[in-house]
């Protein structure tokens, strides 16, 4: 079948060539629709999703988690296993993080905690974990 181009030229697609251009990608989604998507995802499903393509791992950078419940961080008495409690999903996370092993918290806020060993400062944020 014959297409004609913005110049009113006629030329002819082959049907490999029609089917894969009108192939719709998620990828392509705009970025306010994938921001609102990921907002609505759990910690896992929100990692999950991140990872799928650049375009959603950017989305996720901006996502807002203000109207979620803030989590429970617990800290290890030994070793680098920390714990996170999500009150929403009522379930636990445990993260292996030898960078922060034998830490203490200086400081938090907005879901953000500076912690502290005697060589060096880390600040440790929710956000940082959805990367």
């Amino acid at each position: 079948m014959p297409n004609v181009d913005a110049e009113g030229k006629i030329f002819f697609k082959s049907k490999k060539q029609s089917t894969e251009a009108e192939k719709p990608s998620f990828a392509d989604l705009p970025l306010c629709l994938l921001e609102v998507i990921i907002s609505q995802l759990v910690f896992k499903d929100n990692i999950r999703a991140s990872a799928v393509c650049k375009t959603w791992r950017e989305a996720g950078l901006y996502v807002c988690l203000v109207d979620k419940p803030p989590w429970l961080m617990y800290l290890p008495k030994r070793g680098n296993l920390f714990e996170l409690y999500d009150p929403l999903q009522q379930k636990m996370y445990r993260l292996d993080l030898p960078e922060l092993a034998k830490s203490t918290v200086c400081y938090s806020r907005d879901r953000w905690l500076l912690m502290r060993k005697t060589t060096s400062c880390h600040i440790f944020g929710r956000v940082k974990l959805c990367c």
